[in-house]
């Protein structure tokens, strides 16, 4: 099924992008390329805990109880409180223990590393956006100003928000619905792009055109579609 939805979003009609006034973009895996960035992140938390081999795999084990809790309480209402405690309770270890972990190793410690992650060809693409004035905005699951602030491309969103700030995580789509309204567009002629099936279900019950990320050709072919409407312009 996932090979077949990143079809289908990656064959949107010409004339369907020529009506996109806006795009919303999701962060993790669709900004950067979260493969890259686990395979730098790992060897740090090992090296950190050279001499403690257990507490290294302490710290494992609490992030990977961290992104568990998350995807099992999506259709609940966010809290990141509940994250916590149902983290803790997958792992076995306190909720502040988790907090601590993933505060330093989830949120803190791989910004440095993200510039390095980020996908081929999007910051031309960006770029282009900008020249044909086509709005950006931001919408992810977990928070995203300081990423993009590492990545050095916050400056071309002018609206970010996160689960968070609305309380709901995708594939509800208040989060994208409530951007594009604070975008002043009207959801047919926004497009939201991710790199999972929960983008595109999100994106579908907004009323928008989804797109998924699979890979930094993925940036090429989006650049090529609408560097055509800049043609377009031409006299």
């Amino acid at each position: 099924m996932e090979v077949d939805n990143r079809t289908r979003a990656q064959s949107i009609r010409p004339e369907v992008l020529d009506r996109v006034q806006a795009i919303i973009f999701d962060v993790d895996g669709t900004l950067y390329d979260q493969s890259a960035l686990r395979r730098r992140i790992v060897p740090r938390i090992a090296a950190a805990h050279w001499t403690s081999p257990f507490q290294c795999v302490r710290v494992m084990r609490a992030l990977q109880a961290y992104r568990q809790a998350h995807e099992q309480l999506r259709n609940h209402a966010f809290s990141l409180d509940l994250q916590l405690r149902v983290a803790a309770d997958k792992c076995g270890y306190t909720a502040e223990e988790v907090q601590v972990t993933v505060d330093q190793w989830f949120e803190r410690i791989p910004l440095d590393l993200l510039p390095r992650c980020i996908y081929e060809g999007l910051p031309e693409f960006l770029h282009l956006l900008s020249e044909l004035q086509i709005s950006c905005g931001v919408f992810s699951d977990y928070p995203a100003e300081a990423k993009l602030s590492a990545m050095g491309l916050k400056r071309f969103f002018s609206h970010v928000r996160s689960a968070g700030d609305v309380r709901r995580q995708k594939p509800d789509p208040i989060g994208i619905l409530t951007l594009a309204r604070e975008m002043g567009l009207a959801p047919e002629y926004t497009l939201y792009v991710g790199d999972r099936t929960i983008d595109l279900q999100a994106a579908d019950r907004a009323g928008m055109q989804g797109i998924l990320i699979q890979n930094a050709n993925s940036y090429a072919i989006l650049h090529h579609r609408f560097a055509n409407r800049r043609r377009q312009r031409v006299p």
